[in-house]
């Protein structure tokens, strides 16, 4: 029984095989299929192009959108973004967009906020400040770091000031000068030591040093 079935499908196979319109009909078949197949390949990539473009755009869209919006963001809540970033396992791309928008914007941000410092607080003010955020039971982990680099700036141009101005760098240093020669020859050297130790001095004291004029004894002439 298997056999004789066996033997009908085999004559079918060679009667099919040898009729040229089945052939041609196959032939013909297998074309569209191949050609069918080429198209759909195409139009697929196409469609994920077109997708990928517009997510990309989107994607640039709210990053852009983000860094406006984190320009004028009070810094605190600007450093919130940060936390916010690491608890996202699978980020949406609006998260994605406003995570890189903030490690992107890290940097200048920081460096605005910490201009805005010197702005607010002047001379002796930014050091009173620092040390305020950086000790006791005010200690402010963030504020700390800014205020010590603001400080640290201020002085550096305060420096620079000077040393492309020496005159008024001789005017302020004989100022100094003049009121520690007063009180050391009133014998007050606890006093003396206070001015020479006060902002003001500080600097014009540590500008002159790169002058090689070492201390107060003497006016620069």
């Amino acid at each position: 029984m298997r056999n004789a079935q066996v033997a009908r499908n085999k004559a079918q196979i060679k009667l099919f095989s040898e009729n040229k319109e089945c052939i041609a009909a196959l032939s013909a078949f297998n074309d569209y299929t191949k050609n069918n197949e080429k198209f759909q390949k195409e139009e697929d990539k196409k469609e994920a192009i077109r997708i990928e473009k517009s997510n990309q755009m989107q994607f640039e869209n709210a990053y852009e959108a983000q860094l406006t919006l984190m320009k004028s963001l009070p810094y605190l809540k600007y450093l919130a973004i940060k936390k916010s970033c690491k608890k996202q396992r699978v980020p949406t791309l609006h998260i994605r967009a406003k995570c890189k928008a903030y490690y992107d914007s890290f940097e200048m941000k920081k460096a605005n906020e910490i201009t805005a410092l010197q702005k607010k607080y002047k001379g002796a003010s930014l050091e009173l400040f620092r040390d305020k955020a950086c000790t006791g039971k005010n200690f402010d982990q963030v504020y700390c770091g800014l205020a010590m680099s603001a400080a640290k700036n201020q002085i550096k141009q305060l420096e620079e000031d000077y040393l492309s101005n020496v005159d008024k760098l001789k005017v302020d240093f004989n100022k100094c000068q003049k009121a520690y020669a007063k009180l050391t020859a009133q014998g007050d050297r606890r006093e003396a030591q206070k001015l020479l130790l006060s902002y003001q001095c500080k600097v014009v004291g540590d500008s002159a040093r790169k002058l090689k004029v070492y201390n107060f004894n003497k006016a620069i002439l």
